[in-house]
């Protein structure tokens, strides 16, 4: 999960550019995703969400919003709405537009969230010659479900989940100048890298596979606690070292 303030979208793009080409390699176009999870950063960016509408996700769900924020919605019932994050609307249109959801318990399910062992729902029974085959009742329960949200009006947001605070007066703003020198290398790796692409691109044989190791360091220092500066100093120190 890449972090959504002190990333650059070149670095954005790359990284999923990388993440996409392996699915794509390993386990074919199927594994396209379509649904963002950022479930950990700490704030979240129109920027970033017009970027997943144009890779083509549908939908973006995040478990960190301010807690004013998440109150008001709890109440007003909109903690789902559609991102409208790009101002350009006359020119990309609907294309920047994102089904987004916040979580009701950050990593956790909700409480009565039912799916492991201990679920006491009834289980869907799929043999027509058992006493208990049960499939359409669970069809029409929902098609049913289906049918009385379908007239339902999504709100809309158009601006920064930031700043973050999770309680009063604590507020997540110290990354954005946190670690301020490994900011600055990330920044200066990723000129090198794009120079080397530009100069791959005019040599006569194809060298992608030397800058690999790069292009896989720049992914990983997009982390929410990379760039961001909130790791550790010995994880830091790892970070840089794989930029080295």
């Amino acid at each position: 999960m890449i972090d959504e303030a002190t990333t650059h979208y070149n670095s954005i793009i790359d990284q999923h550019s990388l993440g996409a080409e392996f699915l794509h390699d390993t386990f074919g176009e199927c594994a396209r995703p379509k649904i963002g999870w950022q479930i950990d950063p700490f704030g979240h960016s129109r920027e970033v969400a017009s970027l997943f509408a144009q890779m083509g996700f549908d939908g973006y769900f995040f478990g960190r919003a301010d807690y004013h924020d998440l109150i008001d919605r709890s109440v007003k019932r909109t903690r789902e709405m559609v991102w409208q994050a790009n101002p350009n609307l006359d020119v990309l249109d609907r294309q920047s537009w994102l089904f987004t959801g916040i979580l009701p318990l950050y990593y956790l399910s909700p409480p009565s969230f039912c799916f492991d062992i201990t679920c006491s729902d009834q289980p869907i029974m799929d043999d027509k010659n058992l006493h208990d085959y049960n499939v359409l009742e669970h069809v029409e329960t929902f098609i049913g479900t289906a049918l009385a949200q379908q007239k339902k009006k999504w709100s809309t947001k158009t601006d920064d989940f930031f700043p973050y605070a999770s309680t009063p007066y604590v507020y997540w703003t110290g990354y954005y100048t946190s670690r301020p020198a490994l900011k600055r290398y990330e920044r200066y790796a990723n000129n090198i890298l794009q120079v080397t692409r530009q100069l791959n691109g005019f040599s006569q044989s194809n060298l992608r596979n030397s800058i690999f190791d790069l292009s896989e360091a720049m992914g990983l220092a997009q982390h929410h606690d990379a760039v961001s500066g909130t790791s550790k100093q010995h994880v830091a120190n790892d970070y840089a070292q794989r930029l080295s």
